[in-house]
């Protein structure tokens, strides 16, 4: 006669279990099954169950970075779920959205077995939900329509890979600097609810998104008192009392040079630089300026001591070419300081 022995049998069979595109667990029901049940057990699956046996349950779930793309080391786990029940039966009470290698132990013991039972699964997965979202699911849970916009960009609207023998795991970034889900968060790290959870990663992204706004416009309103426009402003001064004096004409009295009020779309545009970081201190927009001298470009009116600067959004020639400069700073021992830091 064979001695009895322990198999867990899952509804769903698995061994693939996917994150709902709702943003829900899936629902896993595990079962023991004793394998030659000697005499004294008896009808033990049958309900009632008959008394004196206790079924240890077990659960984990992780996610090991090995080889996954652009994890760079990360490892993300459920809470450790363990319990004890006195049928057969366990419906996986699972608390935060989570995937990676599922992973069910189970132990029987009591009346009718001489020595405990046990059991353990093997190569059962969950993992998220390889679909793109729909706009229209994005502004149902918050989302903004510039958030939406940067999304699309981003991630192409997905939490999780989508092709490939590692589709339904986070969709990292791949700069490697630990970007993850919808909206890429990088700084502040996101957390494993972040990385799994899709209304979580949005969630973190819309207040990125709304500190970085409240920033841009602090940027944008307070520029022009800055030392840089006001250095702008004191250097266009000095250049027309010169061309006064070379001229012998009267000189002119100092102008107070302003800006024109930013519009919805340099916000919108300012906004999205700091939402990727303002990477190396640069904005998108800063005082016009020509020639080699960087000299301001004014609208003067006539008769009045009132002018107008203008914006200028910085080229991707003139962002390089500010980072070359910048990197020469570092490289010659000088700290790069930044009041806006780097935020994505």
């Amino acid at each position: 006669m064979y001695a009895p022995s322990l198999e867990i049998e899952l509804d769903p069979v698995g061994p693939l279990y996917r994150i709902h595109q709702e943003d829900r667990m899936p629902q896993i029901t595990a079962r023991a099954k004793i394998l030659n049940p000697p005499d004294e057990l008896a009808g033990w699956d049958k309900r009632p169950y008959p008394p004196g046996l206790t079924y240890e349950w077990d659960i984990s779930l992780v996610m090991h970075p090995a080889k996954i793309p652009h994890a760079h080391g990360r490892t993300t786990t459920h809470p450790q779920i363990r319990a004890r029940t006195f049928g057969p039966e366990f419906a996986i009470p699972f608390t935060k959205i989570r995937g990676g290698d599922l992973g069910i132990s189970l132990t029987v013991a009591g009346t009718g077995l001489k020595v405990p039972l046990r059991s353990k699964t093997r190569g059962l997965k969950v993992l998220g939900n390889t679909a793109a979202f729909t706009e229209q699911t994005l502004y149902a849970a918050g989302a903004s329509e510039l958030m939406v916009k940067i999304i699309r960009h981003e991630s192409t609207m997905r939490q999780f890979r989508d092709s490939g023998p590692w589709a339904g795991y986070p969709l990292f970034s791949q700069d490697n600097l630990g970007g993850v889900g919808l909206t890429q968060l990088t700084n502040p790290h996101p957390n494993d609810d972040e990385v799994w959870s899709w209304r979580a990663n949005l969630a973190k992204g819309m207040r990125v998104l709304r500190e970085k706004r409240d920033l841009a416009k602090a940027y944008l309103t307070s520029y022009q008192s800055s030392a840089q426009f006001q250095s702008y402003v004191g250097k266009y001064n000095e250049t027309r009392i010169r061309n006064a004096l070379k001229e012998g004409i009267p000189i002119p009295a100092s102008l107070k040079i302003g800006l024109p009020q930013p519009t919805e779309e340099q916000l919108e545009r300012e906004t999205v630089r700091g939402y990727n970081g303002w990477a190396g201190g640069i904005h998108e927009y800063t005082a016009k300026v020509s020639g080699s001298d960087s000299v301001l470009v004014v609208r003067e009116s006539p008769g009045s001591n009132i002018a107008i600067a203008s914006w200028h959004e910085i080229t991707g020639e003139e962002r390089e070419q500010l980072w070359i400069a910048r990197k020469q700073l570092d490289q010659n021992g000088h700290q790069h300081t930044s009041s806006s830091p780097w935020c994505k």
